[in-house]
């Protein structure tokens, strides 16, 4: 199935200085509002995360969790979109991760929850080369060794047989398995495990290059050249969605609705699988989504927009 993905244009032109930071009221932040009391989408600012950071990597929004790096080089701060609270932490000193809300922190051994008690972390001896993934019960690493499974708080870890992740390409993992991308004969390739076997498998066989893997309960979303696609296994259902993709980056995925980035003749715009096309002057990036909220750079700054939905 192939999807247009011009159907729904947001237009927001307003500048940044008459954009402040969370200024719905409550009813417009409850996930499951009735339709009459949801307010236009709407944009804002988050200034006290701070600029973007860390390769551009945040801020990010997770797990109902914006994240920033503050005044460091790595997440320092946190703002919870439902009840707007901050937590500042120290900022992490070696290889991390962010999934579902939870920091992930090799050089501490730990993870935690944005204002929380820091929990322990099995120690990992294996070298890192991608960002660290979670589903919110376990761990996935990406490694030169391959890729590693184990369960928050755990202490055994499980290596995927023949599994050889691509550097800098994060894995993914859902309620129906593990996956990654490959260098097969220098071409991108899309691979997974499903959670019942322990054999490596081609997910979707393709002569084009398969990158930017992202996965969440029951969909799995994934970018070539000119198209992002997005599956829902449990209904075998793939949507084709082409476009100029932003082949550098990666996705976002939320509740079944994938968000990416592509070039327009104005330049990179966000789209998203239900339609929306977020265009305003200037580049918007790296996109990140929580339920109805999607989080996105535009220069150096990091902005909230919402209700999606």
């Amino acid at each position: 199935m192939t999807m247009g993905k011009n159907s729904r244009r947001a237009r927001l032109w307003r500048p940044l200085a008459f954009v402040g930071f969370l200024l719905l009221p409550t009813s417009a932040l409850a996930t499951e509002a009735p339709e009459s009391t949801l307010v236009q989408p709407v944009v804002q600012s988050l200034p006290w995360l701070g600029e973007t950071c860390a390769q551009g990597r945040l801020p990010t929004l997770s797990g109902g969790w914006a994240i920033g790096c503050g005044t460091a080089e790595t997440p320092q701060r946190a703002i919870q979109l439902m009840t707007q609270a901050r937590s500042e932490f120290s900022p992490p000193a070696g290889a991390w991760g962010i999934s579902h809300g939870i920091l992930l922190d090799l050089h501490s051994k730990s993870f935690f929850l944005p204002g929380e008690e820091q929990q322990r972390l099995t120690p990992v001896s294996s070298p890192i080369h991608a960002p660290l993934i979670s589903d919110g019960e376990s761990l996935l690493l990406s490694g030169p060794n391959g890729l590693e499974h184990m369960a928050l708080g755990g202490n055994e870890r499980q290596t995927i047989p023949d599994s050889n992740p691509a550097p800098w390409y994060s894995p993914a993992i859902n309620d129906h398995g593990m996956f990654w991308v490959e260098l097969q004969n220098g071409k991108e390739e899309l691979w997974w495990t499903p959670h019942e076997t322990a054999h490596p498998k081609r997910f979707i066989p393709s002569d084009k290059a398969m990158r930017h893997v992202v996965a969440e309960g029951d969909f799995v979303g994934w970018m070539s050249d000119d198209a992002v696609y997005l599956k829902n296994l449990e209904t075998n259902h793939t949507v084709e969605i082409p476009g100029t993709v932003h082949s550098n980056d990666t996705l976002a995925l939320s509740e079944g609705i994938l968000c990416y980035e592509a070039g327009t003749e104005n330049g990179l715009d966000i789209f998203c699988s239900n339609g929306l096309h977020l265009e305003r002057p200037g580049d918007q990036r790296n996109p990140s989504l929580w339920k109805q909220w999607l989080l996105f750079h535009e220069g150096q700054h990091a902005l909230l927009y919402g209700p999606i939905k």
